[in-house]
């Protein structure tokens, strides 16, 4: 991702990072742009990204709570470009289209934005249900034909996780172009990750040069199978028509 964000952002941008959290992007961009304004719904995460740029000396960065289905405080077109990764869209729930349409009025040139992938949601889904005895349960049943999970469901096997929508391909590029947008590229990201067992990743993690080769595949991986990849997340860059 910190390889993709180096090429998304020049000098002489304005960032808006909906959904920022703790600051890993919009503080790894702060330094190659003009000015970010980081956004996030959770006050502590506001708290800790604000820390941690003070601690690194940041300055051209701003924190501010807000959701990412309102961000009424932006003017349209107030910035050259957007973040919002980790999926802020996809934890809008039912409600994600007004997160589109926000995300795209506030952007005046190019945004790059993450969804849940539904292939990926579905699996862990079936998995957790079965693990908890309940075989094709209610939240399994829900993200099969709707694409959406409801935390109380979920709670009732054992796990306490946010409600949320996944997206099939197709879904939020219908969206886009309502709002004037064009799709640059969509793949998906961390593909073979979700394929491999954790034991598998930890060695890879800890020698450089298996951890490169490794990600030189996953990019390759990524390129070829694009939005149909199994993985999390399908990152976005669009790009405003005209």
């Amino acid at each position: 991702m910190l390889r993709i964000l180096e090429d998304f952002v020049a000098s002489d941008d304005m960032i808006l990072d909906i959904g920022g959290g703790t600051g890993r992007f919009s503080l790894a961009v702060a330094s190659s742009v003009k000015k970010v304004e980081h956004v996030d719904f959770a006050p502590k995460m506001i708290e800790i990204a604000a820390e941690v740029a003070q601690r690194r000396g940041v300055e051209n960065i701003t924190f501010t709570v807000a959701d990412a289905r309102d961000l009424s405080r932006y003017r349209d077109r107030g910035f050259t470009k957007v973040l919002s990764i980790n999926t802020p869209i996809t934890f809008s729930g039912p409600d994600w289209r007004r997160s589109v349409e926000e995300m795209c009025r506030v952007t005046d040139r190019e945004a790059l934005f993450t969804v849940a992938n539904f292939l990926s949601c579905l699996a862990a889904l079936i998995d957790a249900s079965l693990a908890a005895g309940a075989g094709w349960s209610t939240v399994v049943e829900k993200m099969a034909v709707h694409r959406f999970m409801d935390a109380g469901d979920l709670r009732q096997l054992g796990h306490d996780f946010p409600s949320y929508r996944a997206f099939a391909p197709g879904e939020v590029e219908e969206e886009l172009e309502r709002h004037g947008f064009e799709v640059v590229s969509a793949r998906g990201l961390a593909v073979l990750c979700r394929l491999l067992r954790r034991e598998s990743l930890e060695p890879i993690v800890t020698d450089e040069a298996l951890l490169a080769r490794f990600l030189a595949t996953e990019e390759t991986t990524a390129a070829m199978y694009e939005r149909w990849a199994p993985s999390r997340e399908i990152l976005f860059h669009v790009r405003r028509n005209g």
